[in-house]
């Protein structure tokens, strides 16, 4: 999965390097992403949006909203025990 200042994220096939989901949601830069367990089921993006998103990776759709900052958020987790965003 990539992160782009076109406030989009994308996840990429590895074997045709081909753009399999675009995930659309973010309302300015993308700055991190990053998977989560599950099998890569899920990954999380920050933004300078201020805020951290949870998507479903095979359908490019958000899970969830984290809005607590107050700026730019430059980089995010997913946590490895359980299900825990951190950034």
């Amino acid at each position: 999965v990539s992160a782009s200042e076109d406030r989009t994220l994308r996840v990429w096939d590895t074997e045709t390097h081909a753009c399999i989901q675009q995930c659309v949601g973010h309302y300015d830069a993308v700055l991190a992403c990053s998977f989560g367990g599950a099998g890569h089921a899920i990954f999380s993006s920050s933004s300078r949006d201020s805020s951290v998103r949870t998507w479903q990776t095979a359908t490019g759709v958000v899970i969830a909203v984290y809005s607590g900052h107050k700026g730019q958020v430059y980089g995010c987790a997913m946590g490895v025990i359980g299900p825990q965003v951190i950034s």
